[in-house]
């Protein structure tokens, strides 16, 4: 049986790719948790002494820039509290291998902070009716569904 997810990664290897549904769970979380980090240091200058509303917004954009990175460097190998979650985990498309410390921290800051704006942008952009025009990114990260088994080799 052949599961309609089911991808080939770079090296061959058959894997079972995360639902839509499961990875819009995961960054949800992901970006929730990283929303309410960035919430937390608004709420802190803000109610200072000396903050004002600029240092608070301030604030809480550089901790929405920032907080990915370390949260991503300690949730390496692909499962973050989202990934736990929706039972899903981040692999390298090439070869399947988790991704490291460094890149964990990367995948973190693109799905909460550049996915979000690049959609924004994609969403005035066709509101404003233009189409851009993009070749899409190269894939280097697909996430797995992790409750389904691997899809066995064809048997030739």
């Amino acid at each position: 049986m052949v599961h309609e997810r089911s991808t080939r990664l770079g090296n061959g290897v058959s894997v079972i790719k995360a639902s839509a549904w499961q990875q819009f769970g995961a960054w949800g979380v992901d970006f929730g948790l990283i929303a309410v980090l960035a919430a937390g240091a608004y709420g802190a200058m803000a109610g200072s002494d000396t903050g004002t509303t600029g240092t608070a917004v301030t604030a809480a954009i550089a901790a929405w820039l920032v907080t990915p990175w370390p949260y991503g460097f300690f949730c390496p190998g692909g499962r973050s509290l989202g990934a736990l979650a929706a039972g899903t985990r981040v692999v390298r498309f090439s070869s399947g291998e988790k991704p490291g410390i460094w890149r964990s921290g990367w995948v973190m800051f693109s799905r909460t902070v550049l996915f979000p704006v690049v959609g924004l942008f994609l969403l005035l952009a066709a509101a404003g009716g233009s189409s851009p025009t993009m070749n899409g990114p190269q894939a280097r990260h697909i996430t797995l569904d992790q409750r389904l088994p691997t899809v066995p080799a064809p048997v030739n």
